[in-house]
């Protein structure tokens, strides 16, 4: 069973929205990756998430649709907190 995708990748794909640096930013934020993690994760160098967060070039469209699908599961499934 697949999961149901979020609700802004359906929109973003209807109507061709592409993220914005401040999308992107506002992400990596909230779940905590970094340049180089992100870069990893989606094969990408440093240099190119770089100038995606600056707004040189145009974020690839599977790499924004694979970031808000990661965020939409990090917040419907946030990492267990220590207690006490």
């Amino acid at each position: 069973m697949q999961n149901k995708p979020h609700p802004l990748t359906i929109i973003a794909r209807k109507y061709n929205i592409t993220m914005t640096p401040h999308e992107l930013e506002t992400i990596l934020t909230e779940i905590g990756l970094s340049n180089s993690a992100l870069a990893r994760h989606v094969n990408r160098s440093e240099g190119n998430v770089r100038q995606w967060r600056k707004g040189v070039s145009k974020i690839p469209d599977d790499v924004a649709e694979w970031l808000r699908e990661y965020h939409y599961f990090f917040q419907k499934n946030p990492p267990p907190q220590r207690k006490g």
